[in-house]
């Protein structure tokens, strides 16, 4: 779906935000809940690859709905897993979409969280 729209609207940017070990996918087995991420990370890699206005942030953490944490009502403003970035920084910059500091894809490193 990425692809499609990307093509069709590319003076336009596009994100992506989902935290790495969403709970609804680590309700499968591990081996089949590894397989997931993997292909979905190859699925944004080759996304980015092919689109220069596609972006990804990937959180640490378990939620489905990244921003959806009613233990952590503030999750907007406070995460900052991926490089040390904070997302509402990531989102600004979007936003304002200033060329002389280009969006950048930012992702979790070590083990992001996971449940296994």
């Amino acid at each position: 779906m990425h692809n499609n729209v990307n093509i069709n609207y590319f003076d336009d940017s596009f994100v992506t935000k989902t935290e790495i070990n969403d709970l609804i996918r680590a309700s499968l087995t591990p081996e089949v809940f590894v397989e997931w991420n993997s292909r979905m990370l190859a699925s944004f890699n080759v996304n980015v690859l092919f689109n220069s206005n596609a972006k990804y942030y990937v959180s640490a953490g378990t939620y489905h709905a990244g921003l959806v944490d009613v233990f952590s009502p503030d999750i907007f403003y406070t995460e900052n897993s991926a490089s040390g970035i904070f997302l509402k920084d990531w989102v600004n910059r979007l936003v304002i979409n200033d060329k002389r500091y280009p969006l950048i894809n930012l992702m979790c490193s070590g083990t992001c969280g996971a449940p296994f």
